[in-house]
């Protein structure tokens, strides 16, 4: 059969569900998930049809094979033009101009960062855009030179420690000591006023000409203080803490946050109490603010709004109806253009009058953002925000960057802290928590398939570019793989991963899966039971390398090695067999599986389906040999493979679902379209696609996106296919910039809607995905709606996750320069 088309074609995202027996090899948390199946693997080597052709360990064992075989190979030569098409001729709209946008991140301060203490109190801020720190050791300036704070005493010989300050217009700054009130800076600088009791509350007039400020004290008294000597004074009723206060802007009306509930009247002695919505529990205000006209009431039950009802400037209260991140809320900060800001007991949030397609708020949750959940109190300069906890300073500002600038970040950082003996594992480990500066390498379960990804990511960014250090990047990973096989001995079996001889015999004793010293280079120690994982990278990244970078050398050798992977597959029972001569765990192709209703029916049969195939193909298009066209269609036709293809999604959420095997249905969909040549067969594989992707829309995957892309852009008309740009984008933007692994908790958040069901680690999930910025940086392979994330900072992801889809955007045109 004429080959008609062997575009460049990426499969979908798929969500692949699997019996917990038969799941991939890997698991949503980077770590192993191999398992024992329950399916007893055929030994025979005689389980498939008889193919002639012999396999040979050699390197040039397909130094003929594209002049070799059925001759059908020329004509995917003549079709492969496509894979080296410069981007904007592939048709493809629209495309996003990478224009400069603002991106946020955040820092942890403490003691490092020049904190008299961790445990901080409360912030001043000053009209010409200082922070004051307020901490149980006293309070600190926060200086923008150089992102630090900076110890600030009131006077010399002054032991005290402020613990509730202000700046009132007219007066200065207000410092509160135990017994005290002084006027540490400004207009009255130097004057005092004892305090009968603790204050808990401090307000300032807004009129500089008539300058007051308002004291609210835990014994439940008020008083007006002008800094004279004189004062006036009120005794609240039924003596309740004074939790805040605010002054309207004519200073006409006062309002007082109160345990007792909240008040309203034109001085401290014409109070009058507004009674919130009817509720089983009355809220108890504790934090207020004007915005844009309106009286926000921050309470330990949500949030509230006093709409003005009266000339006489009184208002009612009305249940705010959106849902908020979390409900007990200690401070809100008008900050202006910037928003209103407010900070809870489990997190903080902004939000930001907004155009519909831009973003009107962001939680912050976790080490992500904040040394502590608890938020005592929250400020903001017009740079940044700061989000005061016992555990120091969440600090969140903004900077200016592209998408080509970060993909040069995270590019650097990969190749600087993630690569190890030329394998690219998905994180490292940080002895110190947090600090980047000084990290450990070490092997991954799945050293294959996740530096198989990163290669890609090389190759397209060669490809786009011609830079050659993504070439030399891209061939480094591209070797290591080739070593994979070479350390087993064992024709066409990739190990797991490698590491130096030295440190065999520690990894054999440690149980730490099977760990062997290797003949063919004594050098090397390599791990075996190698997964469908390792098998899918294989014949994603090394297809990609051989059609868009390879010498003619380099095709020779990594022809010869998936050459020999594939006559393993057909001489030993479509299984990759160890050094034990049985099948791994999770590597099974065997129409015996495949077709059990036990095995591959309720669990791999539309994955695994999609690996063999594909890698047939793929081997087909590099050799030309008949026996791999053979063995295609005896296990696609013969065996209902192809069938398996077309209902993957259903075949794989019959038990539970794999998002690390949704992830790799995607690899080995780009593999077997991209080979493809029979339209019969491209007509099962694209209505496959299709259902898969239209079930991982709703996750705003920028890598199932640009891979649904790719797989559709080229219809018998050469039309393109839109499909999502604006969200792939928004979430590549969104990202969170450190790849620290902090972990976070999104469960006690009020804004979700929790599902019923849990993910298949027994962790709770949420019904949509939650913007990608309120969750720690996480692999494609991992669940996007699980609200809870492991992590204690001792480790870091690599950029593999962003760099692949950002340069996949790139070699489709999609993302502009």
């Amino acid at each position: 059969m004429k080959p008609i088309s062997a575009v460049i074609f990426l499969g979908s995202t798929i969500i692949c569900f699997c019996l917990a027996a038969a799941c991939s090899g890997s698991s949503d948390n980077g770590q192993s998930g191999d398992g024992d199946t329950d399916f007893e693997n055929s030994e025979s080597d005689a389980d498939g049809p008889e193919i002639d052709g012999d396999s040979e360990y050699e390197t040039d064992a397909v130094e003929e094979s594209e002049s070799e075989g059925d001759g059908e190979s020329s004509d995917y030569e003549e079709e492969s033009a496509l894979l080296d098409t410069p981007n904007d001729q592939r048709g493809l709209q629209p495309v996003h101009s990478d224009e400069p946008y603002y991106k946020e991140i955040g820092a942890l301060d403490g003691l490092s960062a020049g904190l008299p203490s961790v445990d901080v109190l409360r912030f001043v801020e000053t009209p010409d855009g200082r922070t004051l720190a307020l901490t149980a050791a006293g309070p600190a300036w926060f200086k923008a030179e150089d992102e630090s704070w900076r110890p600030y005493v009131y006077k010399k010989e002054d032991t005290g420690i402020p613990y509730i300050g202000l700046h009132a217009p007219g007066m200065g700054l207000i410092l509160v000591y135990d017994g005290q009130l002084v006027i540490a800076e400004g207009e009255m600088a130097g004057k005092t006023l004892a305090l009968g009791g603790t204050i808990t509350a401090m307000c300032a007039k807004n009129d500089s000409e008539a300058p007051g400020i308002l004291l609210g004290f835990a014994e439940g008294w008020l008083n007006l203080w002008a800094g004279e000597d004189t004062k006036v004074s009120a005794e609240l009723r039924g003596g309740e803490t004074v939790n805040d206060c605010v002054f309207s802007a004519d200073d006409s009306r006062l309002f007082v946050a109160t345990n007792a509930g909240l008040f309203t009247g034109n001085g401290i002695d014409t109070l009058e109490e507004l009674p919130f919505p009817e509720s089983e529990t009355k809220p108890t205000p504790k934090a207020l603010a004007f915005y844009d006209d309106e009286l926000l009431i921050g309470s330990d039950s949500g949030l509230f709004v006093c709409i003005s009802q009266t000339d006489s400037g009184s208002c009612g209260i009305q249940a705010r109806e959106e849902a908020i991140p979390y409900p007990d809320i200690n401070s809100i900060a008008n900050c202006g253009a910037d928003g209103v800001f407010f900070g809870t007991s489990y997190g903080a949030w902004y939000e930001r009058d907004a155009a519909e397609e831009e973003r009107r708020r962001h939680y912050f949750g976790s080490r992500l953002w904040l040394p502590s959940n608890t938020v005592r109190d929250v400020s903001c300069d017009g740079l940044r925000w700061f989000m005061a906890t016992p555990e120091g300073i969440g600090r969140v500002s903004e900077f200016q960057t592209t998408l080509a600038e970060t993909a040069a970040a995270y590019d650097q950082l990969t190749q600087e802290r993630h690569v190890r003996m030329g394998f690219t594992p998905t994180n490292n480990y940080l002895p110190e928590a947090g600090n980047v500066e000084n990290w450990q390498m070490h092997d991954d379960d799945n050293d294959g398939q996740w530096t198989e990804m990163y290669l890609a990511s090389q190759v397209l960014r060669y490809a786009v570019t011609g830079d050659n250090d993504a070439l030399l990047n891209a061939r480094q990973a591209m070797n290591a793989m080739l070593l994979l096989e070479e350390a087993t001995g064992i024709p066409g079996f990739f190990a797991r991963s490698l590491v130096p001889a030295s440190e065999c015999q520690a990894k054999i004793d440690s149980g730490s899966g099977e760990w062997h010293f290797s003949e063919t280079l004594p050098e090397y120690c390599w791990k075996g039971d190698s997964s469908s994982d390792e098998f899918v990278g294989h014949f994603y990244g090394l297809p990609l390398y051989y059609d868009l970078a390879a010498s003619a050398e380099e095709k020779t050798r990594i022809a010869a090695a998936l050459t020999r992977t594939l006559d393993h597959m057909i001489d030993r029972g479509y299984c990759w067999r160890d050094v034990d001569g049985e099948c791994t765990t999770h590597a099974i192709f065997q129409p015996e599986y495949i077709n059990h209703p036990l095995g591959g029916q309720l669990g791999d049969a539309g994955f695994n389906s999609v690996v063999i195939l594909g890698a047939f193909r793929a081997g087909y298009y590099m050799t030309g040999e008949q026996r791999f066209l053979n063995a295609f269609n005896y296990l696609a036709e013969e065996n209902g493979y192809a069938e398996y293809v077309r209902i993957c999604h259903e075949i794989n959420t019959r038990f539970t679902v794999n998002h690390d095997t949704d992830e790799m249905v995607l690899m080995a969909l780009l593999t077997l379209i991209r080979y493809e040549f029979d339209p019969y067969y491209m007509a099962i594989w694209r209505e496959g696609l299709e259902q898969e992707w239209q079930s991982q829309r709703p996750e705003k995957n920028p890598e199932f996106n640009f891979t649904y892309c790719w797989a559709t852009a080229h219809d018998k008309d050469g039309s393109g296919v839109e499909c999502d740009l604006d969200v792939s984008i928004a979430t590549l933007q969104q990202l969170p910039y450190s790849l620290v692994q902090w972990g976070i908790d999104n469960l006690p958040r009020t804004d979700i809607e929790r599902s019923p069901r849990d993910d298949r680690h027994g962790v709770p999930q949420n019904r949509w995905v939650l913007p990608w910025d309120e969750r720690i940086a996480m692999r494609w392979a991992e669940n996007p709606y699980a609200l809870q994330q492991s992590g204690d900072g001792h480790s870091e992801l690599s950029g593999t996750y962003w760099l692949l889809p950002y340069w996949m955007g790139r070699f489709l045109g999609m993302i502009g320069e």
